[in-house]
């Protein structure tokens, strides 16, 4: 009944039975999981994310549980959002949200005060997943970073992004096409 609740977008009216089932002993993660989104939809942010983290147990809805969780606490501004979305990719580096959990993380970097600077996370997305539409995503950033650190001086973007082999040249490809009046013939 909750999740037909869900389905047609009532989920303050399906929150009470999963509620129910939970205090009746329905433990498992699938439910667990469905408490937490309905939780973080009637903006019971604290509350979904202690749900994520018990659903977290359940090893079949693990990588799910912990990628919501994380992103919850993005969505809250939780100084740890960074650490977990990078602890999602590091964790489970074959699911399909650890590319998005990468970006997501070097997303928030660019906060003062980051451990690591966006540059350096975009870099890893971009090592890690080179194919994923996030990669290129990040390459475009990365050359829009460093721009704008030196104002249009898109020649040390290789500099910027050194290490990263045949990707670099999308990076400069990208920062040419940001700063069109820029003539650098080391980025094309």
């Amino acid at each position: 009944l909750a999740r037909a609740l869900r389905a047609r977008r009532r989920e303050r009216d399906a929150l009470p039975y999963v509620r129910r089932a939970v205090a009746g002993g329905d433990s498992s993660g699938a439910t667990l999981v469905l408490l937490g989104a309905l939780l973080a939809a009637a903006g019971q942010l604290t509350e979904a994310e202690r749900t994520y983290q018990a659903a977290a147990r359940d090893t079949a809805l693990a990588p799910l549980a912990v990628y919501r969780r994380a992103r919850l606490l993005a969505r809250r501004g939780d100084p740890g959002a960074v650490a977990a979305l990078s602890g999602f990719a590091a964790r489970f580096p074959t699911d399909t949200g650890a590319p998005t959990a990468l970006y997501l993380a070097a997303d928030l970097s660019t906060e003062p005060g980051a451990r690591a600077p966006a540059p350096v996370r975009y870099a890893d997305l971009i090592a890690r997943f080179p194919a994923d539409l996030r990669s290129s995503q990040a390459r475009v950033r990365l050359a829009a970073l460093e721009l704008a650190v030196h104002q249009g001086g898109a020649g040390a973007v290789p500099a910027l992004v050194g290490g990263l082999g045949d990707a670099s040249w999308s990076v400069r490809l990208a920062a040419a096409r940001l700063a069109p009046g820029v003539r650098d013939q080391r980025l094309l």
